[in-house]
């Protein structure tokens, strides 16, 4: 009886999935749930004393954020460490690097991850943060406060290459830029002279999928429209004579690194370390070249 049903259910599923608008309660139900999911995970922990506020791992170890009441981005995933796991070695590399950044400008900066924990790595470094949304910008201030930058931060809102390209920046800047397609109008040294001397650190918005017939990339492209085609190419065209180009890949995040994984099941480590990112899309490191530097 019970497999009978079973079977009758599976097929009623199975045609109401033919429909696209099921299709897409279906996707925010499962959201949905794995925010709840998330939540419940995390309380346990932070009963059981396993997840606080201050950053366990990584290049900004150390680093605190304010109440759990102030809204933050991927909150586990900054304070276990694993926040962007593919940056640590460049970051790693640039704090041992010797280079003495006159200052970090993070565009993009949501609750202030990059903008703060560089700016830690990097004490005499002036700090620009730009977060157009409210409730993040917000954020971005308070958890400033709590690290104690308020005095070396600067916060704005919109960022245009107007305001960018007007920021004291001095002679060695470190710009993070994160900007959900926005890149292609932003990192464009013939409109922001000075990022020519800049190093970069910058999130590419972009569908590769090399082998994808090209009316199906283009349907993908039209349900994410801040992903813009041939971005890479735009971008290393822009910056490929005075900078030296790297790229790595977002990927899956190494769960045998981190301890706080294994206090949980592979369900719970399902939901909150699974990335909500739409497709894998490359970050750059671009670095001056050395007859530019």
């Amino acid at each position: 009886m019970k497999e009978l049903a079973r079977r009758i259910l599976e097929r009623v599923v199975r045609f109401f999935l033919l429909f696209s608008v099921f299709d897409r309660f279906l996707v925010f139900a499962a959201y949905e749930r794995k925010r709840i999911l998330r939540g419940k995970i995390e309380q346990r922990l932070r009963r059981l004393g396993l997840y606080g506020d201050t950053v366990q791992s990584g290049p900004f170890e150390g680093m605190v954020y304010p109440e759990p009441e102030v809204w933050v981005s991927c909150r586990f995933e900054k304070v276990s460490g694993f926040y962007e796991f593919e940056l640590h070695q460049w970051i790693e590399r640039l704090a041992g690097s010797g280079k003495a950044f006159t200052s970090v400008v993070n565009i993009g900066a949501a609750d202030g991850y990059f903008a703060v924990g560089l700016g830690r790595l990097f004490p005499e470094a002036r700090v620009f943060a730009f977060e157009a949304a409210e409730n993040r910008y917000q954020s971005l201030v308070r958890v400033s406060e709590v690290n104690g930058m308020s005095n070396r931060l600067v916060a704005g809102r919109w960022c245009s290459p107007e305001a960018l390209a007007a920021l004291d920046v001095g002679d060695c800047p470190l710009v993070v830029c994160d900007v959900d397609g926005f890149e292609d109008v932003l990192m464009d040294p013939a409109l922001v002279p000075w990022l020519q001397e800049a190093v970069i650190l910058l999130e590419v918005h972009e569908f590769l999928a090399p082998d994808l017939p090209g009316a199906e990339k283009e349907a993908f492209e039209k349900q994410h429209p801040f992903l813009v085609r041939d971005m890479g190419r735009k971008i290393r065209e822009r910056f490929r004579i005075s900078h030296v180009i790297e790229e790595c890949l977002v990927g899956a995040v190494p769960i045998d690194r981190y301890p706080v994984f294994r206090n949980l099941s592979m369900g719970e480590i399902a939901a909150l370390a699974e990335s909500d990112r739409c497709c894998i899309h490359p970050w750059f490191l671009m670095t001056p070249a050395p007859t530019n530097a």
